[in-house]
């Protein structure tokens, strides 16, 4: 299995954020708000606009056996500077696509 390509369809991933139907773990919840300065609708807008050029790679966790896409966005903050954000993202149920699920949102290094 290559780790170049998204195992989840972006194309799902996006349709999903644009239909509100992202949740976020309580690290990420976190992250958003006071690291990167996000409320939760502008994350799952992040999600929502993603694109092919922003995938990094993708990662499995053994001891939980699940994959993971893995994103690094580049935005424009207030003060003029681009940052760059690290999503770590999966879609639990593949054959129901009923949601995603964001454990990462934090500025890429931190």
């Amino acid at each position: 299995m290559s780790h170049l390509t998204p195992l989840y369809p972006l194309k799902d991933v996006c349709d999903l954020a644009k239909a509100g139907k992202v949740g976020f773990s309580k690290k990420a919840q976190k992250d958003v708000q006071e690291q990167v300065g996000y409320t939760l609708d502008q994350a799952m807008e992040c999600v929502a606009w993603l694109t092919s050029d922003e995938f990094r790679t993708r990662l499995f966790y053994e001891d939980l056996g699940t994959w993971w896409d893995d994103y690094v966005i580049t935005r424009r903050f207030p003060d003029g500077t681009n940052r760059k954000i690290y999503v770590k993202l999966r879609i639990p149920a593949p054959s129901s696509a009923n949601y995603v699920m964001v454990t990462s949102f934090h500025f890429e290094g931190c």
